[in-house]
Parts: structure tokens; C-alpha cells; sequence
């Protein structure tokens, strides 16, 4: 079975089991929709899906492919069968605009993506797997903040990270940014501890994020953590309590009057820093558009 993925992490009997079951549970959903977005499950799980998702061997033979070769070992990649896309569910997210909005399903671990809703869920014995739907209604978190400028698309000042560096709209072990069953295109993964500072741009006035424990830990009971965010003089511009991978994600709304540099910061919290994956999701820049009020005073809000 060990050739039918192409991660470590996935070799074994549970990945095969899965992968019928998940070909078998979209049977149940698949008609319904034009097309199907599938996130990697590995490089031959189109194999899989066309045999216990309803497709007969006639369909498979006609249905439009596309591989690509990648792995030493010579296996294809499909990326293309029939209905079904296994590709980025984010990158998908633009054809489906530009597509008018059709019923698309989308097929994810972890989390789904923030533009979905959720369609079904399956629980598997490593992570679980959501089935969604591409949400016309959606809109993101700094919708209302005019153009905000996310921080992943800036070059940070300095970063000072003693056990790992960052990652950009990334996990800190490279895993989807997931926090709260929700899976983000745009963010900040860190391990701590660690601090990242940018430079505040012209015009900004404030600083927005969703904080909390990457998913992948969710299991963890150790994984403890503290959020800071600090301005150019080390003042102490926001500091959360403890946050566990048992509590939801927070919601960070701040001020940034006099800032010119912005510092986000994470921390151990109890019990050291085993399982501490801290991901700052949707970190951006507020810039409201004339007319609107500013951004809140120095001091922070948060919720949940």
C-alpha cells in the first residue's frame, strides 16, 4: 500500500480504508454537483475515488484525464478525472468565479475552507475530512476594512525565531493554517518561540487577525500558547491568557496610533513549548476607506 502514497505519513492499511470510505461517502453526495475539488490524499487516490464513488470502468475509460509525472518512483499524478479536480481548494475557489458560481463540492482534511459551508463530515482515525460547499454569501474578515494588507504578502523587518522559522500562509510543519475546523488561504505559522516584526505602512490604522493552535495539535494536551504583539519600543500592545487547543480561535482587533513597527510575538504558555503551534490567520494590515470611522483606539479587542 506503501506505493500508493507519496507521503510517509499516509503509508499504511487506515490510509487505504479511508480512502474507500471517503470514495463511498462522496457516492453519496457526488451527483448533486458539477464538480468536484479535491486537497492531495495522496497521489493515487484517484484510484480510489473512481472505483467507490459510483464511476464505472466505461466512464473511467472515457472520462477526461490530466497526469503529471513527479515522483521518483514513477507513479502519475492525476490531477484531473471526469468531474473530479484534486488540486488546491483556494486556487479553485477563482475558477469557480469566474465560472458563475455553480455547485462545486469541495473535499478537504482537517478544516474547510473559509469560503464553504459544510456539506458533511467524515471521521477518520487520523484527521478528520469535511465535505463543503463554495459559498456565494462569503465574505472575508476584513471585508468591511477597505483593502487590508496581509502580512504574508509583506517582507518582514526582522524575525527572531529560536527553535524553527515561520511559515507563510502556511502551518508552522507546512499543514493548511486551520483554526477551529476552518481551513485559511492567508496567514502566519509559527513554532515557539518565536516573534516576527514589519514595518507599518503608510496610512494603516490598524491591525486585524484570528489567533489560536494550528488543528494538527488539536489532539495534544499539552500545546499551550501566548500572543503578543508589541510596537517599536517593546511596549506591550496586546497580550492573550493562555490558549489551549481546546479553546476557539480569537479574533485581534487593534489600533495602531504612533506604531511603526508592529511585532507579533509567541510564547510558551504552561507546559513548555512541546506541541506549541501557534498560527496568526488572516494577519493583515487595516486600511478603512475614507468616511469610515478609524480604527479602534490603542488598547485591543478581541472575541472569539
Amino acid at each position: 500500500m506503501a506505493r500508493y502514497v507519496g507521503t510517509p505519513k499516509m503509508q499504511g492499511i487506515d490510509q487505504q480504508y479511508f480512502l474507500v470510505e471517503l470514495g463511498e461517502w462522496l457516492d453519496r453526495h457526488q451527483a448533486s454537483y458539477q464538480r468536484v475539488i479535491a486537497e492531495e490524499f495522496g497521489n493515487q487516490a484517484a484510484l480510489f475515488i473512481a472505483a467507490f464513488s459510483g464511476m464505472t470502468p466505461g466512464e473511467f475509460q472515457r472520462a477526461e484525464k490530466t497526469f503529471e509525472r513527479e515522483l521518483p518512483n514513477g507513479w502519475d499524478i492525476c490531477l484531473r478525472l471526469g468531474k473530479y479536480s484534486f488540486t488546491d481548494p483556494f486556487a479553485a475557489y477563482k475558477d469557480w468565479l469566474g465560472s458563475g458560481s455553480p455547485r462545486w463540492l469541495v473535499v478537504t482534511r482537517l478544516g474547510r475552507p473559509e469560503m464553504t459551508h459544510t456539506v458533511d463530515r467524515i471521521e477518520s482515525p487520523e484527521e478528520p475530512v469535511f465535505l463543503s460547499e463554495y459559498d456565494a454569501a462569503w465574505k472575508p474578515l476584513t471585508a468591511r476594512d477597505g483593502q487590508p494588507i496581509p502580512l504574508s504578502s509583506l517582507t518582514p523587518a526582522k524575525i527572531d525565531c529560536g527553535f524553527a522559522p515561520p511559515k507563510m500562509n502556511r502551518a508552522w510543519d507546512d499543514l493548511p493554517l486551520v483554526l477551529g475546523a476552518v481551513q485559511y488561504a492567508s496567514g502566519l505559522g509559527m513554532l515557539v518561540p518565536c516573534a516576527m516584526s514589519f514595518a507599518v505602512p503608510a496610512g494603516v490604522t490598524g491591525f486585524s487577525a484570528l489567533v489560536g493552535i494550528s488543528a494538527e495539535v488539536r489532539m495534544c494536551t499539552m500545546a499551550d500558547v501566548v500572543f503578543e504583539l508589541r510596537d517599536q519600543d517593546g511596549r506591550v500592545l496586546y497580550e492573550s491568557w493562555v490558549i489551549t487547543a481546546s479553546d476557539p480561535p480569537r479574533r485581534i482587533e487593534i489600533g495602531l496610533p504612533g506604531v511603526t513597527t508592529l511585532t507579533l510575538a509567541v510564547g510558551e504558555g504552561r507546559n513548555g513549548r512541546d506541541c506549541d503551534h501557534a498560527d496568526w490567520v488572516n494577519a493583515a494590515f487595516l486600511n478603512r476607506v475614507p468616511g469610515e470611522a478609524n480604527a479602534r483606539a490603542a488598547g485591543a479587542t478581541e472575541s472569539p
